[in-house]
């Protein structure tokens, strides 16, 4: 019995929560361009993107355009930039207030 306790905890894998804000129908455009980190194209969702950009040091803002599945990494805060408003369901604009340190499997 006490092998199988230490090896179920041994493939027990830690279980963390991100705090990520999502603002539907909008997307970010920072202050200065050059917090630009990439944008990378075949993005199936904004989940996806999101996985990017925790994966990114340089990453905290993101916007994800559901339409051509677009995925857009900002290195600036929001308080960096500004959340434009537009009429389209699937953009969507995301940030990490806190940068975790972790990264989606």
């Amino acid at each position: 019995m006490l092998k199988l306790s230490i090896l179920i905890l041994l493939y027990v894998k830690p279980i963390a929560s991100i705090l990520m804000k999502i603002y539907s129908t909008a997307w970010f455009q920072p202050i200065d361009i050059n917090d630009h980190v990439v944008t990378l194209l075949a993005m199936p969702t904004i989940y996806a993107c999101a996985c990017q950009c925790l994966a990114n040091d340089l990453c905290v803002t993101g916007t994800f355009f559901g339409n051509n599945q677009t995925c857009v990494l900002f290195s600036s805060h929001l308080s960096q930039g500004q959340i434009n408003i537009i009429n389209d369901t699937l953009v969507k604009v995301y940030n990490f207030p806190e940068q975790p340190s972790m990264s989606c499997e």
